[in-house]
């Protein structure tokens, strides 16, 4: 009997224990994208985003539509894009996805992570860190787009390439007669 009170309160704290680990990891997640400025880098991300790839697409989306003759729609696209971009920025709006992120964090940082990662954002380095930040992100964000457009004209060369030859095989099978 003494046995199974002792087990029984075993578990009964082993189980609280490991309940106050989420929750003080998630006060320090809290804390941490308190002091990385999340709900500013959000929305810096999701504006960069708009400004970068979203509007440079829908502008060339428009111009071969108008090259295939399909024009002539631009004041309901540029109508649609927008109430897209409206229900994006409610559904990006840090107070909604607070919560994932914390527990994004929580789940993926130890509390002992959780602290140094404070203390990094915290201190001279990590402030500096995000002071640049959103101007590394413009510019990585620059350099993809440059790299994706060599990439693509890579890919471009090399679809003509296999269509010319795909083109050429066809060419030089004999027809079949049907007899």
């Amino acid at each position: 009997m003494r046995l199974t009170s002792f087990a029984a309160a075993f578990v009964i704290c082993a189980v609280a224990v490991g309940a106050e680990e989420p929750s003080e990891r998630h006060r320090l997640a809290e804390h941490l994208l308190d002091a990385m400025d999340m709900a500013t880098q959000i929305t810096t991300s999701f504006e960069a985003v708009k400004r970068e790839v979203v509007i440079p697409a829908q502008l060339k989306q428009m111009e071969a539509l108008t090259a295939f003759g399909v024009g002539g729609h631009e004041e309901q696209q540029n109508e649609m894009m927008a109430k897209v971009m409206e229900m994006c920025a409610e559904e990006m709006k840090w107070e909604k996805i607070k919560p994932d992120y914390i527990d994004l964090y929580a789940e993926t940082f130890s509390a002992e992570e959780l602290k140094e990662l404070i203390a990094f954002y915290q201190s001279p380095a990590g402030k500096a860190f995000m002071a640049k930040q959103p101007a590394l992100t413009q510019k990585s964000m620059q350099l993809s787009q440059k790299t994706m457009m060599r990439l693509m004209s890579k890919i471009m060369a090399m679809s003509a390439k296999v269509a010319a030859e795909a083109a050429k095989e066809k060419a030089d099978t004999p027809v079949e007669s049907s007899k």
